[in-house]
């Protein structure tokens, strides 16, 4: 799972990328025992898989610009 900030003029919100053998439908009850209320995402989108940058980490500026308008 990648999470990242959505900055949109004044919409700050937390987005997540899962890459997962199958959809997790109670996946905000899990995030909840879990986390903060604050870095709940509002949003969560199942992607196949994320794309690299050359050092083999997930390239959240590919993922910003492929997804976020």
């Amino acid at each position: 799972m990648c999470l990242l900030p959505l900055e949109k003029k004044n919409l700050n919100e937390i987005t997540a990328w899962i890459v997962a053998d199958r959809k997790i439908n109670n996946m905000k009850d899990l995030l909840e025992k879990k986390l903060p209320n604050y870095m709940i995402p509002k949003k969560a989108y199942f992607i196949e898989t994320f794309p690299l940058n050359n050092n083999g980490k997930i390239d959240k500026n590919k993922i910003k610009s492929k997804y976020y308008d």
